[in-house]
């Protein structure tokens, strides 16, 4: 398994879009279990970072989940079966910011201006803003949250 969120992008959407200036996008990854995962590219200084990605390639994503406020909890045992908006997983950096030594395709700007919550996921590895948790952030605690949105943060 890939690090972050590995899959092929199936669609690439223009959001907001002025005067030609594409803001954001809408993008489709599918997964090799066959899942397909929604995800907002958020606008960045110079517009989506996704803009030179193709449609029908490979890609592995580094994603941050924006949970509904309030629905993170600690929990003692991974369910086997959860509905498709209810994710789980397992801290594994409390504090984590990415490598200098690491290159990516295409990179966000505020991926690299906070520390982050590494979490573990069945599918892969997800990033999630600290301030979401109940209380302190522990590693190798179990956490579940209700999915609002993933946010793409890199291109690896």
């Amino acid at each position: 398994m890939a690090e972050y969120m590995t899959g092929i992008l199936t669609d690439s959407q223009d959001g907001a879009v002025y005067n030609g200036h594409v803001y954001d996008c809408f993008l489709r990854l599918l997964l090799q279990d066959g899942q397909t995962l929604s995800i907002f590219d958020p606008p960045g200084p110079y517009g989506p970072i996704s803009a030179e990605l193709s449609t029908g390639e490979k890609y592995e994503m580094v994603l941050a989940v924006l949970p509904i406020p309030g629905s993170v909890e600690y929990i003692t045992t991974a369910s086997p079966f959860l509905p498709l908006d209810i994710w789980q997983g397992t801290i594994i950096a409390p504090n984590w910011i990415p490598s200098t030594e690491r290159n990516f395709l295409y990179v966000h700007r505020y991926l690299c201006d906070r520390e982050w919550l590494l979490l573990s996921t069945s599918y892969g590895n997800l990033l999630m803003n600290p301030g979401e948790l109940p209380s302190s952030a522990e590693k190798k605690r179990e956490i579940r949250w209700r999915n609002l949105r993933l946010d793409l943060c890199a291109v690896v």
